[in-house]
């Protein structure tokens, strides 16, 4: 079972209950009152929630509301959520990925490009939650400088001066991906933007293009730190 993304709405009317899956709750529109095991809080502009799984939670919105809410259904898609407060401030990038992420869902979605969101996202909430590894740092940054060159684990781990299971380990646990996986969300996105531009041509607005941009931005901004 795959996780999902998608725009959800809320009424006024109090609901409470729990799931066996763990949940991100980000805003786009409005307010979402919110109580995750009896810690109170409001995903706003400025703020998100996530929700782990088999937790009690009670929510309320006002009209006119919209969120992007993640469903963590693949539970081996291990990633540092455990380090994940029920309640986080969003910096820059996030807002700039939640604006991309409203224009895209809002008017059409498919698998692969789904997933591709997915992991950037991941990307950006492991950036901002794990305490930075000189080994990941140095790893990212190769890629970033040889997105055309095949990646050799063997030889990244040599300059790293650890063993190449060392290195997936260490790479997993600050990124939330393998390397080879990494350095497929370094290479798509602008894959990404460059089809886009291809196969829409006049049909994809400027505040589209400036949208995917930001994303862009934002993931090389973290992929530098």
């Amino acid at each position: 079972m795959s996780n999902s993304l998608s725009l959800r709405s809320y009424t006024s009317e109090t609901h409470t209950h729990s799931h066996d899956f763990a949940q991100l709750v980000l805003p786009l529109r409005g307010q979402l009152e919110l109580e995750i095991g009896g810690k109170s809080g409001i995903v706003n502009e400025a703020t998100g929630a996530y929700i782990h799984s088999n937790t009690q939670h009670c929510f309320a919105s006002g009209e006119d509301n919209l969120f992007l809410v993640v469903d963590f259904l693949n539970t081996s898609a291990n990633w540092n959520c455990h380090h994940m407060p029920s309640f986080m401030q969003l910096n820059a990038p996030l807002k700039n990925y939640l604006a991309f992420a409203h224009s895209y869902l809002g008017s059409h979605s498919n698998p692969q490009t789904d997933s591709l969101l997915y992991q950037l996202l991941i990307n950006l909430l492991t950036s901002e939650l794990t305490t930075p590894d000189r080994c990941v740092i140095q790893v990212k940054l190769w890629i970033e400088q040889h997105l055309a060159t095949p990646i050799d684990i063997g030889h990244l781990a040599k300059q790293c001066h650890i063993s190449k299971s060392q290195l997936q380990r260490r790479f997993k646990q600050n990124t939330g991906f393998s390397v080879a996986q990494y350095c497929s969300t370094a290479v798509m996105p602008l894959a990404t933007v460059i089809l886009a531009w291809i196969i829409l041509g006049e049909q994809l607005t400027v505040w589209q293009c400036v949208g995917m941009g930001l994303v862009l931005l934002s993931i090389v901004i973290y992929a530098k730190k």
